[in-house]
């Protein structure tokens, strides 16, 4: 039975602890902000506790731990651990929950925008994840309103004899099928619509607006309340799905917490995966070095790693899930090939933070 004389000496930091039974058998797979806190709860008494909590607590003879670099850290391998060894006493996270992802198939001339519910090992853009079928069709829905990509299925060739389809008079397509648009300007418009995908509106949003306060000062109000009506659908979109990983394999930000008794911590993010946790501790000299060192290190990777299995998927997942969720708390600084300005964004950022805490 668990009591406070076979506990192990506990640290008040992130981690996963495991409680196994007198053959060391795993019974339970726990993750917790402070280790102490958490497992230390266990051995005081209460008469509320489910009974599968008291059944656990009789049956442990052996704790043992972890340690993690944060509480998101410990969120990841809690639920990879979970799924690994299926312990008998968890209940949540055993199995893999499907997710919708917005794919892009490059490799496909006029390539469409769709939604799918598995990633391959192909040379697709995706992004994701989103938690459900609807709010990636709202998604893909609102891409088209904004971007006249085709929505016709199958390979394309284009020929100027092809009569365009009636999206093509409603300005929902430019035909590439009748060889209206070029090669290149689909392509250019597929950048725009996975800059939008990222969260990378600033640019485009200030374009709508100067085109909506065009189409008002010449009294085309009607032109303008549709642009209007357009930058209500990003922002609405940009509100609700900025702290998704967004794209899979191109998904490249530190993530920058506000400053805790260990320091400030920053999350490096690459290719759509948690790769490190750094403390910004010393001094402002020391804080650069170490912290340039690390993203040079991570962000040099020229290539993701191939393919994306189960496991990322659910990372993925916990890490947009515990952004959302802790969204008034850190800000999102995203790597622009240049490690030096990435390292300087990050520590502004973090000072910023800093003193407004």
């Amino acid at each position: 039975m668990l009591t406070k004389e076979m506990l192990p000496t506990l640290p008040a930091t992130p981690g996963v602890y495991f409680f196994k039974d007198e053959r060391k058998k795993l019974l339970y797979v726990g993750k917790a902000k402070s280790l102490r806190k958490r497992v230390m709860s266990y051995t005081y008494e209460s008469k509320k506790r489910p009974r599968r909590i008291r059944e656990l607590i009789k049956r442990t003879e052996w704790v043992e731990y972890d340690l993690c670099g944060s509480e998101l850290e410990a969120l990841i391998v809690e639920s990879r651990l979970i799924k690994e060894y299926q312990p008998s006493f968890n209940r949540a996270q055993k199995r893999f929950r499907r997710f919708r992802f917005i794919k892009i198939d490059a490799c496909m001339a006029f390539p469409r925008v769709s939604v799918v519910s598995e990633i391959h090992g192909d040379d697709a853009r995706y992004f994701g994840p989103f938690h459900s079928f609807d709010a990636a069709e709202s998604a893909v829905g609102v891409i088209h309103k904004l971007f006249p990509i085709r929505v016709c299925e199958g390979p394309l060739v284009p020929n100027a004899q092809t009569r365009p389809c009636f999206e093509f008079h409603l300005e929902r397509c430019h035909a590439p099928c009748a060889d209206r648009i070029s090669p290149e300007e689909y392509a250019r418009m597929l950048e725009d619509v996975e800059r939008f995908l990222r969260g990378e509106n600033e640019i485009f949003l200030k374009r709508l607006i100067e085109k909506r306060d065009a189409a008002s000062r010449v009294l085309e109000f009607e032109k303008a309340a549709h642009i209007q009506r357009q930058i209500k659908q990003i922002q609405y979109v940009l509100d609700r799905h900025r702290f998704c990983v967004n794209s899979v394999d191109h998904n490249d930000v530190a993530v920058i917490g506000v400053p805790g008794p260990g320091g400030q911590t920053v999350l490096l993010i690459r290719y759509g995966r948690l790769e490190a946790h750094e403390r910004l501790v010393g001094s402002t000299k020391q804080r650069r070095s170490k912290l340039q060192r690390r993203v040079r290190q991570i962000y040099s990777m020229d290539t993701p790693p191939e393919g994306c299995t189960p496991f990322d998927v659910d990372a993925m997942n916990i890490i947009s899930s515990w952004l959302y969720q802790h969204r008034d708390e850190q800000s999102i600084v995203h790597f622009h090939q240049d490690i030096e300005q990435f390292t300087d964004a990050i520590l502004l950022t973090a000072e910023r933070i800093r003193l407004l805490s």
